[in-house]
């Protein structure tokens, strides 16, 4: 999948790491099974109150998940 982020094309698939501390939301949104080589995601400081519909993420090695 491609997604426009401020102008430039992204690959879901090329990423790697993803840090999304701060953004506030009670559950996971916009994250999905895509993001096939994503081996570091963040989620400090989300306000997540729940883990469902938390993708399949088949290389990730370190989860963030402090202070939800």
């Amino acid at each position: 999948m491609v997604v426009v982020f401020g102008g430039n094309t992204v690959y879901l698939e090329v990423i790697t790491e993803l840090n999304l501390d701060n953004c506030r939301s009670t559950n996971i949104v916009g994250l999905n099974e895509e993001f096939v080589n994503l081996k570091q995601l963040s989620l400090i400081n989300v306000g997540l109150t729940t883990l469902k519909g938390f993708p399949k993420l088949p290389n990730l090695k370190k989860l963030e998940l402090s202070d939800n």
